[in-house]
């Protein structure tokens, strides 16, 4: 990414298919895609979650803002789903609405007056969300203490630091 602004990379994961799924957090205006065609994106807030994609050949695909409209924001960790193929994010947010702008299918959650932690799923191939759920917390959450794991039929999502969370 060209860089403006600031970038916070904090996930990356490779699908069976090949390629790379990057998510993070950017401040600013940040371009992703240098070698071709720029695609730039401003932040809306302090920080805006993103999510993009890069080919077997690490072309890049399409970058995405995944969570917006709040003072902060921040995609965490990431894995792909094993059964649906699901980019898996866990983030941090104080927006109650998870998804692009431009996703007709943005999922409200419910989430506390300070930072809250999101776990959502992804569409790979559009980076629309399928299914989104919030911590409800009266504390500041930020889930650097978070795994995520899968057994091939299920996600776990284990969080640490915590406070007065409602699930």
């Amino acid at each position: 990414a060209l860089i403006t602004g600031s970038i916070d990379v904090r996930g990356v994961a490779s699908p069976a298919a090949g390629g790379a799924y990057v998510v993070g957090s950017f401040q600013g205006t940040v371009t992703f895609n240098p070698s071709g065609v720029p695609q730039p994106m401003t932040s809306a807030g302090n920080d805006d979650a993103f999510f993009a994609r890069y080919s077997s050949g690490l072309a890049f695909q399409f970058a995405r803002r995944i969570v917006t409209g709040s003072p902060r924001n921040r995609a965490r960790k990431l894995v792909i789903s094993p059964v649906s193929g699901d980019a898996i994010i866990v983030g941090v947010t104080r927006s109650n609405l998870i998804g692009a702008s431009d996703d007709a299918g943005r999922i409200t959650i419910s989430i506390g007056p300070n930072d809250s932690t999101y776990m959502a799923g992804f569409n790979p191939t559009t980076a629309d969300v399928n299914w989104a759920k919030g911590v409800v917390s009266n504390g500041d959450n930020e889930p650097e203490r978070t795994a995520i794991s899968s057994d091939g039929s299920q996600i776990s999502l284990f969080c640490g630091a915590v406070l007065a969370a409602t699930f």
